[in-house]
């Protein structure tokens, strides 16, 4: 999770038409970023060097980035930690009744569902109301 001494929190990427919402789940604090912006704060953190990353943005965008101001802005968003402060990040906690929901939507389940309603349909259901009886005319 490091680029040029670059230690990156646990950051969360969420797509929102051209831009995405990137932010710390554990913090709160969050950002909204152009797709490039994103795709540049992946490259870093998958380890690529801030000079590697420059060269990267300029061939993929045609433009040059200021990866100083990106850095800063990063710093100050929260994102990027000091080595030797940098907490990794807490698991994520449990969910709960997760074995019912696997349970519950597992493909045996879906069998038994699709057997019940088979059964329901073909014997079970009762057939078309017999018509009504004629009514005595006066």
């Amino acid at each position: 999770m490091a680029g040029d001494g670059l230690v990156f929190h646990e950051l969360s990427f969420v797509p929102e038409g051209d831009e995405v919402v990137v932010g710390r789940l554990d913090t709160g604090s969050y950002a909204v970023f152009p797709a490039d912006g994103a795709e540049l704060l992946r490259q870093l953190m998958r380890g690529m060097t801030l000079g590697a990353a420059a060269d990267w943005y300029e061939t993929t965008f045609g433009e040059e980035a200021d990866l100083q101001d990106f850095v800063a802005t990063l710093r100050e968003l929260g994102f990027v930690g000091e080595e030797d402060r940098a907490q990794p990040a807490a698991p994520a906690p449990e969910v709960g009744l997760r074995g019912l929901g696997r349970a519950v939507f597992s493909p045996p389940a879906w069998l038994l569902y699709g057997a019940v309603v088979g059964g329901w349909t073909w014997g079970g259901a009762p057939g078309p109301a017999p018509p009504p009886a004629p009514r005595p005319s006066r």
